[in-house]
């Protein structure tokens, strides 16, 4: 009786706490993608985050994700885009996304702030540009990962608000699978694109 006591408090314990879970910084060095959702404060709409180790420097990562004549041709859901106002650090451009059903598809000029060492940006629509999205924002952040100037980390953030309604679970599961898949995009372009 002692034994099957013991037995059931050992079980207990190791499968009350869960068994050992991958640290993300382990995650990352696989070449995982992690994708997570977080609160807006004020809005009932969530960010989405999605961070990754690109195989490449940071110039080489800068040229994609600023490359925004040509989202068109590697960016999930690009369907058309091009550079419309460039002065300084400030960028706008004009995109339109393919969305899934039940979502219409949407586009917008957004402006975006590139920071002077070329490691992060912030984007955001211009009011009064968007046609099925109320709001649409995020930001860029490169550093070389764990200190490996040829290994970039991505870390990206999306917030999209659409000027209709639709069920924000929808919304919310599209935003978190799409995140991932443009994080792939990028490692995927880069690759392809000389330096």
């Amino acid at each position: 009786m002692k034994k099957r006591k013991l037995l059931f408090i050992i079980f207990f314990l190791l499968t009350s706490q869960g068994f050992p879970k991958e640290t993300e910084i382990e995650s990352l060095r696989k070449g995982k993608i992690i994708s997570n959702l977080e609160n807006i404060e004020g809005s009932g709409f969530k960010r989405a985050l999605t961070q990754g180790v690109i195989d490449a420097p940071i110039d080489k990562v800068w040229k994609v994700i600023t490359d925004y004549n040509h989202y068109k041709d590697f960016m999930p859901k690009g369907k058309e885009s091009r550079i419309t106002e460039q002065e300084g650090n400030r960028i706008r451009y004009y995109s339109k996304l393919n969305m899934p059903w039940p979502i219409a598809d949407v586009s917008s000029v957004c402006e975006v702030i590139l920071s002077k060492d070329h490691r992060s940006l912030t984007f955001s629509i211009v009011p009064g540009t968007g046609k099925g999205v109320k709001r649409f924002e995020g930001t860029w952040e490169l550093e070389p990962f764990e200190g490996n100037a040829e290994r970039t980390l991505g870390k990206y953030t999306l917030s999209f608000e659409p000027d209709r309604w639709y069920p924000k679970w929808a919304i919310h599961l599209g935003m978190k699978s799409t995140i991932g898949k443009i994080m792939e995009a990028i490692r995927k372009r880069v690759k392809e694109v000389k330096s």
